[in-house]
Order: C-alpha cells, then structure tokens, then sequence
C-alpha cells in the first residue's frame, strides 16, 4: 500500500481497518457491535408513552444522592476536568463558565464522565446534562422519533420529504414503489446515518434497503429522496439560529502531490487532529492507494458520512441563508417547543426562499453536535458557547430566583 515503516499515521490507518472488521458495516464510522439494546430502547419507547416514560427526579434530589456518592468514592466533582475525555459539544459550556468565573464541576461515575455538570449561580446550585440548556423549559416530544416528527412539520405546513413509517418489510416495499424513485429508506429513530440509504433507483436495492434497515430497527421510514445540499440548521432557544453546510471530506490533486501528501495537508490547514474532539482527523480509505497522484483539479471523495466521525466538512454558511429560510427555522423550532434542536435540512440554494425550490427538513436532532458551528472546518466560528450561556442565565434570572 505504499506504507513506511515507523509512520505514525500507518500505524493509525492499519489499527483503523482492524477495528472496522470488528464492527457493524452499516454504523461505521459509529462503532456499533450489534443492535440488541438499540432494539430494547425502541421496543420501549412504543410500549411507554413518551409523556409518562420521560419522568425524572429534580434535579435537587439527584445532587443530593451525588453528594452522598460522593462520600462513598463513587461520584468524583472535577474542576479542572481532562479536556481530552470531555466531548466538545459539552466541554464549551463548561469552558465558557469557568470564564465567567462560575464554580462549576463535571460529574464523574467511577471512572467515566457522564456529560453533567453542577454549577452555582445566584447562590443556588443546579445541575444539567449534555448542555445547559437542558434547564430551560421544553415540550415533551421525542425529538427523535422520526416520523412523528415529519407528522408535526407537515401538519404546520413546514416542509418536509413524502414519506411514511412502516413496521411490514412488504408494505415498505409496495409504499417504495407507488412513491417512485429515487428514495430514502431509514430506521424510524437513530442518529449518526446509521443503516441508512439514501438515492435508492431500483427494485434490488429498495429491497436491500429495507432489509438492512430493518436490522437496526422494525420500524422504517421510507421517503422521497431530495437531491440538494446538505445543511445541519441548530436554533438555540427558539431565538438563535446557526446553519453551516455539511460535505463529505475530499481532496483535490495539484498533479504533483500524492493522496497521501494531500490528506496531511487538509488534516493541518483545518486543524484536524486525533485528539480533535470536534473536527476529526482524516485517513485515506482502505481501498486507495496513499501513493497515488491525482490530476490538477481531479476530485476524490474520501469521507463516506456526512458525520464529524466520517471527517465530513463543515463550512459556517449563515450569512448566506434567504431571510424567509430563518423565519421558517425559527417557526419549525417554535412548533417543537425545544430550547434546543438540530434540523437536517437539504435544499440545492439556501440563499433562496424554501417556497421557492424543492427542499426539506429530513429529520431533527435533540442533542445536536452545537461545537460544529464554533469549529468549523471554514468560515466564521459562531459565539455558541457564550450565546447559550447568554439564554440560560437569564432565564435563571427571571424565572428560577
């Protein structure tokens, strides 16, 4: 393959193509072993209503019972947490914090972080997880559940692909085809693409589709696919709203670099790193030759996800987004009733107004990936952590004295 002995990133990419083995084709890069739980946490979800099973104890009662913890050796509070074990959509928040001079700490279980985090404002003290903004009042909808969700946006007139969930292989299949191509196939909740098909143009591969979706889950969706590009829209608060563009990761030769030598350079210039927790670091596919020169202006694509683990790029395109587009981001949040939500929204020209060209919000996120927009692979990083902590303190101000 053109490896050197010695060479770090060699090193990397074999372990990388060991490990893959290991894991579900259909998840990768999500390293899943098998869909047992995932299948448990579904069945689950339809068996409880979502109003009843999303019951949980205040939040003073749990800091109580982690206090107690505490004593025992079992709950740790960590002030100056490692920065490489912390996940960036929540360690900008506790960052931003710290800044502020806010006392605050992250929650270890044993040995593991849990993602919360107990800070004290105004001489009370209050604990979240994943981010703060998850003290902020919202709806009880499961954000997840994709086709309820595409129920929702249709029923307010938002726009949203055709399509509809089935639990029969058979039935899919008949919908697949009265729909016509090309198509979508997708499990009903999941994340991070997982046996997920998308620009399904025939017979086999609908059936292949289905079949490999259905292993993930019983339930499918299947979908009219959109042709367009891909937008992660996250509107923090039902006030504020960031939309970067999502792209597989590529190169581009220059006639004289090899694949390898151009790989290196995008990981530098973009800042890609293996301890990176936001933008990863990219390697050369397993089925390419590291060696190779491409022509001046020759592309190749060599992310296979539009996902931060699949390398994908992310370019901060606000400022180009149509005004009527935000006002429509702004109204879908608002008809969810979350502090926070991410929407996958695909369109060809989001400088023009989505009445005005076939688009569509595919699905929406409950705890989308916030750090993309404040370490983008190009253009401006947005103020996030500092705009959330902006929204959540001045709710606590007003509303929790």
């Amino acid at each position: 393959m053109g490896w050197e002995k010695g060479d770090g990133d060699c090193c990397a990419q074999n372990m990388l193509r060991i490990k893959r083995k290991n894991y579900c084709p259909h998840c990768w890069p999500a390293r899943a072993r098998g869909h047992f739980f995932d299948r448990i946490e579904y069945a689950v979800k339809k068996v409880f209503v979502f109003d009843f099973a999303d019951v949980r104890l205040p939040d003073q009662m749990i800091i109580s019972i982690y206090k107690i913890l505490h004593k025992l050796g079992v709950v740790h509070f960590e002030s100056h947490p490692d920065r490489t074990k912390m996940k960036n959509r929540s360690y900008i928040f506790f960052e931003e914090a710290q800044n502020r001079k806010i006392k605050i700490w992250a929650v270890k279980f044993f040995n593991n972080y849990t993602g919360e985090c107990v800070f004290e404002f105004n001489n009370k003290t209050y604990r979240y997880r994943g981010t703060p903004l998850s003290l902020l009042p919202k709806k009880k909808i499961d954000i997840d559940d994709k086709m309820r969700i595409k129920l929702i946006l249709a029923k307010n007139n938002l726009p949203t692909p055709r399509g509809k969930s089935f639990w029969s292989k058979s039935k899919a299949y008949e919908y697949g085809l009265k729909l016509g191509f090309p198509l979508v196939v997708k499990p009903n909740n999941g994340s991070l693409s997982r046996h997920v098909a998308t620009n399904i143009q025939s017979v086999e591969d609908l059936e292949k589709a289905i079949e490999i979706a259905r292993q993930y889950q019983p339930e499918v969706i299947v979908e009219k696919y959109l042709s367009g590009k891909l937008y992660r829209v996250t509107v923090v608060n039902q006030n504020i709203v960031y939309v970067c563009q999502k792209r597989l990761a590529s190169v581009v030769g220059d006639g004289i670099s090899t694949i390898q030598k151009l790989v290196d350079n995008k990981n530098l210039l973009e800042k890609r790193t293996v301890e990176n927790q936001t933008l990863k670091k990219i390697f050369v596919p397993a089925e390419t030759n590291p060696g190779t020169v491409l022509c001046e202006g020759q592309k190749l694509i060599i992310g296979e996800k539009y996902t931060l683990d699949g390398g994908c790029e992310i370019e901060n395109v606000k400022s180009n987004v149509h005004a009527k587009n935000i006002e429509m981001f702004l109204r879908a949040a608002e008809v969810l009733g979350q502090p926070l939500v991410g929407f996958d929204f695909i369109c060809p020209d989001i400088s023009k107004s989505f009445n005005e060209q076939e688009c569509g919000i595919i699905e929406a996120n409950s705890f989308p990936y916030l750090d993309m927009h404040q370490f983008p692979s190009f253009g401006k990083a947005e103020s996030v952590a500092p705009d959330v902590l902006n929204e959540v303190f001045v709710y606590l101000e007003h509303y929790c004295r």
